[in-house]
């Protein structure tokens, strides 16, 4: 059958993120999607089971994701640690 739908009904784990991206790269690093998005792969099988959220990154690319001609903007990654870093700090700090 497929993946369910990922939906981010954990508003905690989504104001936690929102912490630490403001805590890592500054308010203006941080926005909410307002319309839903296809984006969320098989994630939704994980949000099942365990608490998270699901995000996307600013990767300044020419070509979107799963495309052949995607070449993730490499800076990114090391903001994305510190992030995930951040996120499960404070998750864990909450528990």
């Amino acid at each position: 059958m497929g993946a369910p739908i990922t939906v981010n009904k954990d508003q905690a784990m989504a104001d936690l993120l929102q912490a630490a991206v403001t805590e890592a790269h500054g308010a203006d690093s941080f926005m909410w999607f307002l319309d839903p998005t296809l984006g969320g792969e098989d994630f939704g099988e994980y949000l099942k089971r365990v608490p998270g959220v699901f995000f996307f990154l600013g990767v300044d690319n020419t070509a979107p994701h799963h495309h052949p001609k995607f070449n993730i903007t490499e800076a990114v990654l090391g903001k994305t640690v510190a992030v995930v870093d951040g996120l499960m700090r404070k998750w864990a700090a909450a528990r």
